[in-house]
């Protein structure tokens, strides 16, 4: 089912589909300078067009140990038994992924439900049972507590005019009286793109509420292994400039997949 977000004092109706996470704007915009039924870029997908080094070495790493673990030493293979460790290994990195983001998805949702109850909109959940995500729900608390956090909003769409991107902002809290943008993630690390992304979204709230100033923005990493961390920055300009850059690739290489050769 679409989910309809009015945006812009209800100028703009961005509709999302949670399936195929898709933006479109949708038929009761009012905006003139707006297309209605255009599909909007969004941010995640915008970004894939960044290299990550780290994963393809970490991808190897899976494929390694699966031979590892799987290959006894002096003991011949027939063909089969070849060709099941060659799919093996080649696949080992989706079910290592599969696992891991079946627990970052828990988390993320549970931390969603969490705020949300806070914000008054939801029951508070009771605490997770399995042990790797009540170690991460509990960080996060502790992290809420020890900076006095207090919650604005929670998986809020928001949708830049300017650039004609959508997304999904996590959070949005006060920390030591300022206004502070947050971006939960569930990765191994906290990586350079993460800060891209939450210029954008600290470029459309604010274009959608121009006396809404956000100090700086936050990556919230909830560890899969229960580590967390968090890390702060307030680097806008040179950030937004360089997703803006990423846009542009992007959209320039949507392009080139419609090219019509001129044949000599």
């Amino acid at each position: 089912m679409l989910e309809r977000n009015l945006l812009y004092n209800k100028t703009i109706e961005l509709t999302f589909d949670p399936v195929k996470h898709h933006y479109k704007i949708g038929e009761h915009t009012t905006d003139k300078d707006v297309k209605i039924g255009e599909t909007v870029d969004g941010a995640t997908s915008i970004l894939k067009v960044i290299d990550k080094p780290a994963l393809l070495g970490w991808a190897v790493n899976q494929a390694c140990e699966y031979i590892d673990k799987s290959l006894e030493i002096g003991k011949p293979l027939d063909e089969i038994q070849k060709m099941n460790l060659i799919e093996g290994a080649r696949g080992a990195y989706r079910k290592h992924s599969k696992g891991a983001a079946d627990i970052g998805t828990l988390a993320h949702a549970h931390i969603e439900k969490y705020i949300l109850a806070k914000l008054g909109k939801g029951e508070m959940p009771t605490d997770p049972t399995n042990e790797m995500l009540l170690a991460i729900f509990k960080n996060f608390q502790e992290w809420e507590k020890k900076r006095n956090v207090i919650f604005k909003s929670c998986e809020r769409k928001v949708y830049s005019k300017k650039y004609g991107v959508a997304g999904t902002l996590d959070l949005t809290c006060e920390i030591d009286g300022k206004n502070v943008l947050g971006d939960l993630k569930t990765s191994t690390g906290i990586w350079q793109e993460y800060w891209l992304q939450t210029a954008f979204y600290k470029q459309a709230i604010q274009e959608e509420f121009p006396d809404l100033h956000i100090s700086h923005t936050a990556i919230i990493r909830l560890g899969k292994d229960g580590s967390f961390e968090v890390k702060e920055l307030n680097d806008f300009d040179k950030n937004i400039k360089a997703f803006v850059g990423a846009l542009d690739l992007y959209r320039r290489l949507k392009e080139m997949k419609h090219l019509e050769f001129i044949n000599k």
